[in-house]
């Protein structure tokens, strides 16, 4: 799994789908930061072997967190494959890359992996650490006059050592933050270009990697469901007794299911 060492380290993860807290999950009606908490808390296991505290997880950069929702969605993937349309207004044709492991590992091309950045204007410099789901969860319950002013609120969250330049933030810092931070979180502002096949045209295309893992991990759910609807009609067994079966087992019972139903 695509992860620091120290994750690696400290836990242990399951598959997403195979369990009963799987299950729990709504992935339409909580806001995604929630979503994503959910599946890394119900997922990831201490060297005890006990569920892991949800406050870990929530004190964790959103960058860490992208790392290891893509690892729960494409376990056992040598490489991360992704769709998007052509950005061409008359070409929009589906466009499919893989991006391996080693090539996201490596996008801290500024930075080194740092949490810490350092930006410098004149003689004045400001440092800034990577935002976290606790960033987030306090973003999303406040409310701002724009965009301008959430973007002030944000970055000021941000600043490591507070001085009168984090207090004011003009315009010009408040630009080459923004700049910073997206070198700062690659994972979270993830840009590729290339060219379409179809049109020749080549474009700098944004992915939200967070939101393509949970989309994946949410298909993952539903497969879940849709195995314990149909062992469910079939052999009249509660969903508890289905999901103590283990996941080949239950693939093998629907095969001979779908082969009962081709007679």
């Amino acid at each position: 799994m695509l992860m620091s060492a120290s994750l690696a380290r400290n836990f242990s993860w399951r598959p997403f789908g195979c369990e009963a807290s799987d299950l729990e999950i709504d992935f339409e009606r909580e806001p995604r930061p929630q979503v994503a908490m959910q599946i890394l808390a119900a997922c990831a296991s201490n060297i005890q072997g006990e569920q892991s505290d949800a406050g870990y997880f929530w004190n964790m950069t959103i960058s860490e967190r992208i790392r290891c929702l893509l690892g729960l969605a494409f376990q056992g993937k040598e490489e991360i494959p992704l769709s998007f349309r052509c950005l061409q207004g008359d070409c929009q044709e589906l466009l499919e890359i893989t991006i391996t492991w080693d090539e996201l590992a490596g996008l801290h091309p500024s930075t080194g992996g740092a949490d810490i950045l350092t930006i410098t204007i004149g003689n004045e410099s400001l440092r800034l650490r990577r935002p976290t789901g606790s960033d987030q969860l306090k973003w999303l319950a406040s409310s701002f006059a724009d965009e301008e002013a959430a973007l002030r609120a944000m970055a000021r969250d941000l600043i490591v050592d507070r001085g009168e330049i984090a207090e004011s933030l003009p315009g010009q810092w408040l630009k080459e933050i923004n700049r910073a931070m997206s070198a700062l979180d690659p994972l979270v502002a993830f840009h590729l270009r290339t060219r379409c096949p179809f049109c020749g045209e080549e474009n700098e295309y944004e992915i939200d990697l967070e939101q393509f893992a949970l989309v994946h991990l949410r298909e993952v759910q539903r497969q879940l469901i849709e195995t314990v609807h149909c062992l469910a009609a079939c052999y009249h067994w509660n969903e508890r007794e289905i999901l103590l079966v283990s996941p080949w087992r239950r693939a093998r019972y629907l095969a001979l299911i779908e082969k009962e139903r081709s007679r």
